[in-house]
Order: structure tokens, then sequence, then C-alpha cells
């Protein structure tokens, strides 16, 4: 698994944006944690939209496929 470095955590595991599922969690800086809910790819076939639940509320944010995501290992 590959991994990315987040502040104040050091190095993480981390998977390609076009492979996160709805039910990850995903991690971000010092430790700050979100709850996938959708995965959806946009029309071009590059990119994806993807939508967390942080702290009850809904994000959305568009990522390219291979841009990597920072997860909780299972």
């Amino acid at each position: 698994m590959q991994q990315i470095h987040l502040q104040g955590l050091g190095k993480r595991p981390a998977i390609p944006a076009g492979e996160c599922k709805p039910g990850m969690f995903r991690l971000y800086n010092y430790g700050a944690t979100g709850e996938i809910i959708d995965v959806e790819p946009l029309k071009g076939g590059k990119s994806v939209r993807l939508t967390t639940r942080e702290n009850g509320k809904l994000y959305t944010t568009v990522k390219r496929k291979d841009t990597l995501i920072a997860v909780v290992p299972t």
C-alpha cells in the first residue's frame, strides 16, 4: 500500500481516490477523520466526486482518480 505524509501524523497508508468506496474513513492532517458517503465518477472519466461526512456536515470535493487519499486502515 502506498503512503502519504500528513502534518502532525507522519506517513499514513493511502489509496488513489478512484479506489475509495463508501463506508471508508478518510484521514486528514492532525488526525481529523471523515466518513466517505459517496464516490461518483465524473463525465470525463479522469476525476471522481467524493462526498464525506465530517462532524455531522456533508462536504463534496472533486479529486483526480490518481490523487492519493489517506485512509484509516481496517
